[in-house]
């Protein structure tokens, strides 16, 4: 075993060796090596050309001396301890420092403004060749964001925001796009020049963003916030693209407190603009957000109608991940219109192109819906798995509406299998998650399970007691598909107690309420 004195020992020893090595280099080697040091994960041939003016000649004399590590055919690396040796050389010369930040900082803000035209999902190989310089992308966003007084700073830091909130989406991390734009935002709050419009308009774009990775954490309060301070400066500047985005934030945000009215006001506003934008894209996102809550409010041809014309739009453009939102959406809708095979079929092309995506989410997703066919059909082994694989894939993304959605799927599905143990924690589990997170719009699909697994257990008080608080609600937010399989419930619990005629209006005005909702 070495003992702890020996380290600092050993960490001279080890500097020593740096520092015959160094001494031996040339000049010109010497600035190189240096400059090199501003990259993290490693570097391309061409990056190490524009930030370090390492010529080939140079490049291939210090993988010579063993110096720099060839791994790829284009790719270098220096070991950390080289490369903390080179950034005390470069932090001797104040000048050289900045400047050679500031060429790195460029250099990749220009390498994420050739992927501008990144959509969420639009293709992988674009993604992962972010994901390749991620270590130098965020050393390169943070020196910009304590920068903002170099000039073009905040100008490149504006062409890297879209980019990499897309990027943080497509992934799934949530959690991680939290950091970077919490640190930009609180920076820019904190800098003297925070008040220079192009710094004010820059704050405004990274509030919305960070906005929208709050709305999946389930931070809605937060989501909120953000969204109304980002607005507030969009409106001040007639900036009619951010007006647009934060339109659509706030359509999810009604959908979630169950305000339908709102939502489609936010929807339509959005669908409006983008369209005046000639944003195609957009113009889809706000049909899927309109379909989502005609959905909710019991109007299946209605949603279908938004979500097929998404689903058109989307076909030509180049967004996979956008057409798999619209399918999943679309295949929960061909289901609530008892075509189960059709939503089955939708569904599976849904989750193959989610699974070549590697999208998480999108998988939750997919494997959610197909669960609730299966269900219906009868197949129960098969849903259950779908449903422990929706939950699995949810919680691995922190995706806290999708982890109480498959929940309470779960607890449904073990319930028509008569695992009771399972089907009471799984119901009791999203319940909770729901009454936690504040999420409104699942509330009344949580209880209406719990009321079902009641009734089979004969608890038929507490069943009621259940039923009544989703009518209530379900009234109130005018959810109506859900008021009626209430009132359905209620139906059976009276029969159960003997109360016929109770039952019979229960009945019949659930039955009334199908007609209508058809």
């Amino acid at each position: 075993a070495t003992s702890q004195e020996d380290v600092p020992v050993r960490q001279r020893s080890v500097r020593f060796v740096f520092e015959s090595t160094w001494q031996r280099l040339s000049l010109q080697e010497q600035r190189v090596l240096m400059l090199l040091s501003c990259f993290r994960g490693g570097f391309e041939r061409h990056a190490a050309s524009t930030v370090a003016g390492a010529n080939p000649a140079v490049l291939a004399a210090l993988v010579d001396h063993a110096l720099v590590v060839r791994q790829l055919s284009t790719r270098y690396y220096i070991h950390e301890l080289m490369r903390q040796f080179l950034g005390q050389k470069l932090c001797v010369d104040a000048d050289l420092l900045h400047t050679a930040g500031a060429t790195h900082a460029h250099f990749f803000a220009a390498f994420l403004h050739s992927y501008q035209d990144l959509e969420i999902g639009a293709a992988d190989a674009k993604v992962r060749a972010i994901e390749d310089e991620i270590d130098n992308i965020r050393t390169a966003w943070h020196w910009l964001v304590v920068h903002l007084d170099t000039p073009l700073s905040a100008s490149w830091l504006d062409s890297m925001v879209d980019v990499m909130h897309k990027f943080f989406d497509a992934r799934s991390q949530y959690r991680e796009g939290v950091r970077w734009f919490t640190d930009a935002v609180a920076q820019i709050e904190r800098s003297p020049h925070a008040q220079r419009q192009d710094i004010v308009l820059l704050h405004g774009r990274l509030m919305s963003r960070l906005a929208r990775f709050h709305f999946y954490l389930g931070n809605f309060t937060q989501t909120e916030q953000l969204t109304q301070q980002s607005l507030a400066i969009a409106t001040r500047f007639n900036d009619t693209a951010e007006i647009a985005f934060c339109a659509m934030r706030f359509g999810y945000l009604a959908k979630n407190a169950c305000h339908y009215a709102d939502a489609i006001l936010h929807f339509g506003q959005a669908q409006a603009l983008y369209s005046a934008l000639s944003d195609p894209t957009g113009v889809v996102w706000a049909l899927n957000g309109l379909g989502l809550v005609h959905a909710q409010i019991g109007h299946p041809l209605a949603s279908r109608m938004h979500f097929e014309e998404a689903r058109e739009r989307a076909l030509s453009l180049d967004n996979l991940m956008l057409r798999t939102i619209i399918l999943n959406n679309l295949g929960a809708i061909y289901a609530e219109l008892g075509d189960y095979v059709q939503a089955l079929g939708t569904l599976r092309e849904c989750l193959q192109l989610n699974q070549a995506l590697d999208d998480r989410e999108g998988i939750g997703y997919a494997h959610w819906g197909i669960a609730a066919n299966l269900l219906a059909l009868g197949q129960l082994e098969d849903a259950y798995q779908h449903s422990l694989t929706s939950l699995e894939n949810f919680r691995t993304v922190e995706y806290q509406r999708g982890i109480a959605y498959a929940l309470i799927r779960a607890g449904e599905v073990a319930l028509q299998m008569n695992c009771r143990v399972e089907a009471a924690s799984y119901l009791e589990q999203g319940h909770a998650l729901v009454r936690q997170r504040n999420l409104k719009e699942i509330a009344p699909y949580a209880l209406l399970a719990l009321a079902r697994f009641y009734l089979t257990q004969q608890q038929l008080d507490v069943a009621r007691t259940y039923v009544e608080q989703v009518l209530a609600e379900s009234r109130r937010l005018e959810m109506n598909s859900v008021y009626t399989e209430a009132r359905i419930m209620a139906g059976e619990i009276d029969l159960a107690r003997s109360q016929w005629s109770s039952a019979q209006v229960h009945l019949d005005a659930a039955m009334l309420l199908a007609y209508r909702l058809e």
